[in-house]
């Protein structure tokens, strides 16, 4: 398959390649005596126009008298060395010496353009974060930069993601006195935004009239964008009321601003349609980000006709080929037949898609585990000349992964290091095997590894290899030079939690030692502990397994430190408390703080925990549906995951009618049924004694056209053996194992309860199994995790020391005995 998207090598691509194009190619492994490998590539800009000429001045026209004096890359080591040791003293004068006494850096005493030059050199460097030093060692040595400068370095530092390099350069400016103006504070308004500290966005507008500055469109927007995506609707319509106050109209940016942040709250029609109908008077880029932000709710809700109807609104024969790859020939009619809703009005200059467009479909395949359709989806990306992203480089390593294609992706990752410092030795820890003849690369010039692409590398290998792998892939990035992100410890915590089935205590330290200054704890890391907590919870009330269904018991008695606490303020956590237990309450504590001191709102997929820990923990559905109301109060569209809660509750109950109420409501809120919500009927069927109807759901879950999964069978073989039929329990296993897997014939003569172990075993995250794991395990466990915790400090080195969990325990102790 991949020989068919190659195309031969085209010609002058030299002149191509400085432009931001890019190859796929097929390229063999050379033998040892080849000097080089041999690639065969099609630049994509090679259906572009050729760049223009550069043409010399006329004679007539004057010339400068003499350029700007240009910083001279060689002596950039050298300022490095001297900004770092001013970073560690604090003592300018080894630095002017210094200074002084180089031809290269004398002229920075003196000359402010030259000192420019040495601040871009800086920011082109591998630190760029010593900009900040190099702006004030400048202004202690009397030569202070000037507002263009400052603005160079925060353009690059939000290139980057740093953005606490950008409120540390906003704030040097404040220190040195330079006067702040609209686009200095609309920087610390984007850097509170991205850094979710709400509180602060918030109180933007006071920092405005501190310093006698008058507001912006874009101030406003990005406080739009952080009320939205704080999920704060009446905070967001605060917004628009001071923005009318001071006398911005509501146009269609705004409404184009709403649309690419709502979708942290849902997929919402009256949305869509003002941001639609202000598409025209958007220019190009911006119409094709808003519409891709309104594509990919669609495509995260299974909504793909939706989806589809949007594309049309693009340029038709640049989009035609998506439809086709992902639907077939006339697949836009055939999806238009499908529903009632009408088509939007076409734009009257249709833009064309970009790399995001093709990611958001690419992103589909890896999830419908296509290959073929992504890599199609890739030739037609490149032959419209459009320059892969590494989003599309993560979207390809994660359908890689997802295809059972791991050394694919392990090259499209090594594709983007660097050569001359990352070998495909350093690989063979992840990738064990020969590398194959057959190379599989998508060269973009100038493109870096990055953190996107690497957590794609590292969600895959730990599938695959564990905490072991993990740690490999910490190694590889510390080589690149990419510092760990939240997303690369929610993996690690996903991880440990679901498959390791780590304890709560365990996670705990993993959240102590791993965040500290450049990586804050999010919701999310709460929310994987807190998982955890209601796992052991759970077990606790209702064990788990067979017999649990035969032998329910609704009311066991658990201790009561075991138990979590009476709910708290909705906003801090969506009111969830934790045990007193091993001191869970207090070890959360400093977290949830930070969250509050924020401002931050419960995600929708922490209420969702709550409302299934009324639901199920509780047993107390009541109050479930109540919280599900207080969510819909607050504008969030419930997904899947709301009325899987809800539904769970029911089931555990053996409430039928009240599960398949729920599920039907689901459907006409326009949920796509999945596996999950079948099975959660099946089970309610399970429980209340009733295994043929359990039977007649899983056969219309087949007929609808969706994969049976371990859980679904498993569920269904119970509900046979809980009334005490354990021949027909041990028969419907064996006739639906093969939805999974061959039936290992060695297995027929087994047990009921030892086959359906082993069946279970098959699943990727196994549930019905024992929450304790042996000391031997725990020990293997621990020692991994020490391993990957020094990698980890090697490589996020922090500007201050983090927490240590020793110090934490100490604590703890100290606070009993006192």
């Amino acid at each position: 398959m991949l020989k068919t998207i190659f195309r031969p090598r085209r010609p002058h691509l030299k002149l191509l390649l400085s432009s931001s194009g890019c190859t796929v190619a097929v390229q063999r492994t050379p033998t040892p005596r080849e000097g080089r490998r041999l690639t065969y590539a099609t630049n994509a800009l090679a259906f572009a126009p050729p760049p223009p000429l550069a043409h010399s001045p006329p004679p007539s026209l004057p010339q400068p008298e003499s350029l700007p004096l240009q910083f001279p890359p060689s002596a950039l080591r050298h300022l490095e060395y001297l900004l770092k040791s001013f970073r560690e003293t604090g003592q300018k004068s080894h630095a002017l010496r210094a200074y002084e006494a180089s031809d290269n850096l004398a002229p920075l005493l003196s000359d402010t353009d030259y000192s420019h030059s040495a601040t871009e050199q800086i920011l082109s460097s591998d630190n760029p974060q010593i900009a900040v030093d190099h702006l004030r060692l400048s202004y202690e040595l009397g030569v202070p930069l000037k507002f263009p400068t400052f603005d160079c370095v925060c353009q690059k530092f939000a290139s980057i993601g740093r953005w606490d390099l950008v409120l540390a350069t906003v704030q040097e400016a404040t220190d040195q006195d330079i006067p702040m103006n609209k686009f200095m504070l609309n920087w610390i308004a984007r850097a509170y935004l991205e850094t979710r500290d709400y509180a602060q966005l918030q109180a933007i507008l006071q920092e405005f009239s501190d310093h006698g500055v008058q507001p912006n469109q874009w101030t406003f927007h990005l406080m739009l964008s952080g009320a939205i995506r704080n999920r704060d609707l009446v905070r967001a319509q605060q917004v628009i009321q001071e923005m009318e106050r001071h006398g911005i109209p509501i146009d269609a940016k705004t409404h184009a601003r709403i649309a690419q942040a709502y979708k942290n709250i849902g997929v919402d029609d009256i949305v869509e349609e003002r941001a639609v109908a202000a598409l025209p008077e958007l220019s190009p880029s911006l119409q094709v980000h808003v519409l891709n932000c309104l594509m990919r709710g669609h495509m995260d809700n299974n909504h793909i006709d939706r989806a589809v109807r949007l594309l049309s609104l693009f340029e038709p024969k640049s989009v035609e080929i998506i439809i086709e790859v992902m639907f077939g020939a006339g697949g836009l009619h055939r999806t238009a037949e499908t529903t009632t809703e009408p088509y939007p009005q076409p734009l009257p200059t249709p833009p064309l898609p970009n790399a995001s467009t093709f990611a958001i479909f690419m992103h589909h395949c890896s999830h419908q585990r296509n290959l073929s359709r992504a890599l199609q989806l890739l030739q037609c990306m490149i032959s419209q000349g459009v320059a892969p992203t590494d989003h599309i480089v993560k979207t390809l390593v994660q359908t890689c992964f997802s295809c059972g294609r791991p050394s694919l992706a392990v090259q499209l990752v090594a594709g983007t290091c660097n050569s001359d410092e990352v070998k495909p030795r350093h690989f063979s820890r992840i990738h064990p095997g020969r590398w194959p003849r057959e190379e599989f690369q998508v060269h973009v010039p100038g493109m870096s590894p990055s953190i996107l692409v690497f957590n794609a590398l590292l969600q895959g290998t730990l599938q695959r290899l564990g905490v072991d792998g993990a740690m490999h892939v910490i190694k590889l990035m510390r080589m690149n030079g990419i510092k760990p992100n939240e997303r690369t410890l929610d993996l690690i915590l996903c991880h440990l939690h679901f498959v390791d089935r780590a304890n709560p205590r365990t996670l705990f330290r993993q959240l102590y030692t791993l965040t500290g200054p450049d990586l804050q704890p999010t919701e999310k890391h709460l929310r994987i502990i807190i998982r955890s907590i209601q796992r052991q919870e759970e077990y606790l009330l209702h064990r788990r397994g067979w017999d649990s269904l035969r032998y329910f018991v609704a009311n066991r008695k658990v201790p009561e430190r075991r138990k979590s606490g009476s709910p708290g303020p909705f906003n801090r956590l969506a009111g969830l408390t934790l045990p007193m237990f091993r001191d869970y309450q207090r070890l959360a504590e400093p977290f949830l703080q930070h969250l509050e001191s924020r401002d931050i709102k419960p995600e929708p997929e922490t209420i969702a925990v709550r409302i299934r820990h009324e639901a199920v923990i509780k047993m107390d559905v009541e109050a479930a549906a109540e919280i599900f109301q207080v969510m819909l109060a607050r504008g969030i569209t419930p997904n899947a995951y709301h009325y899987a809660a809800l539904m769970e509750g029911y089931a555990l109950r053996g409430d039928t009618n009240g599960a398949e109420k729920v599920f039907q409501t689901a459907i006409s809120e326009r949920i796509v049924p999945n596996v999950a919500l079948y099975t959660i009927l099946i089970t309610a069927h399970c429980r209340h004694g009733q295994p043929y109807k359990a039977l007649q759901v899983f056969r219309k879950m087949v007929g609808q056209g969706i994969q049976p999964d371990v859980p679904s069978i498993d569920a269904v073989a119970s509900a046979f053996y809980a009334v005490g039929d354990n021949a027909m329990a041990k028969k419907v296993l064996i006739s639906l194992w093969p939805y999974v897997q061959p039936f290992p014939s060695r297995l027929r003569s087994l047990p009921v309860l030892k086959l359906a172990c082993h069946f279970r075993s098959q699943h990727h995250r196994p549930r019905n199994t024992a929450v304790r794991i042996s000391l031997e395990e725990r020990y293997k466990l621990h020692m991994k995790l020490a391993r990957l915790m020094k990698e980890w400090r090697r490589q996020a080195a922090r500007t201050s020391k983090s927490v240590r969990w020793s110090e934490v325990r100490e604590e703890l102790a100290n606070d009993y005995t006192s």
